[in-house]
């Protein structure tokens, strides 16, 4: 008997702890699955935000609109000096030189100016005199002339040309054409000569502001 009772007393205990050790891991899958659907919201809720956050930062770069800005350098002959803009061409304050470069200064060239005088010599040509009002050719007769035969220098003035462009290369003896304005006097060599400005270009700032489609569209 007591056998008996004590077999039917480890099956009800057998049974209550399969029970139990079930009814735990049911608990812990519950607890899985739980977490699992947490997840998932809160993976879809970020995600919608992200969403949100990026759609607003799109439609920002859309409608943003893009400013640049360029310098551009005017024609040759448009030319500051001291702060005033020239148009060197037109203007009476400017004047054409050549010249000859005398020495190369940190603040400009030193010139000594010249003009190119035409070398004549003289000639003879035979011409027909007519002979009344009819243009009957008369009798030649040999006429005095001159003709070109050549070109010479002739000295002029010595002069200090500031703002000359350095990517022309002056050098010691080069020869130069230049159209420069007078501003005042300069020492050199211990003299007080002429100071001439060449001018500096003239630049420009541009500023472009280019809108969007969609800016333009929804600004119609």
């Amino acid at each position: 008997m007591r056998l008996r009772l004590l077999s039917e007393s480890k099956l009800v205990i057998s049974q209550a702890r399969q029970r139990l050790k079930h009814a735990q891991n049911w608990a812990c899958r519950n607890r899985r699955r739980k977490r699992g659907i947490m997840k998932s919201k809160i993976m879809a809720v970020l995600a919608a935000v992200m969403a949100s956050f990026g759609w607003h930062a799109h439609a920002q770069t859309n409608f943003a609109p893009s400013i640049r800005t360029n310098f551009v350098t005017a024609a040759q002959s448009f030319r500051e000096v001291d702060g005033r803009l020239y148009n060197s061409e037109r203007s009476v304050l400017w004047t054409n030189f050549q010249g000859e470069c005398l020495k190369v200064l940190t603040n400009g060239l030193a010139i000594s100016t010249f003009t190119m005088e035409t070398i004549y010599q003289a000639a003879t040509t035979t011409e027909f005199r007519h002979r009344g009002f009819d243009a009957t050719p008369g009798t030649p007769v040999l006429v005095a002339t001159q003709v070109p035969v050549g070109e010479r220098k002739v000295p002029g003035r010595k002069i200090i040309l500031r703002n000359y462009p350095a990517e022309l290369f002056p050098a010691v003896g080069q020869s130069i054409t230049f159209r420069a304005m007078k501003v005042g006097t300069s020492d050199f060599d211990e003299d007080t000569i002429e100071l001439w400005d060449y001018g500096t270009p003239h630049v420009v700032m541009v500023v472009t502001t280019n809108y969007p489609r969609a800016f333009k569209t929804g600004k119609n």
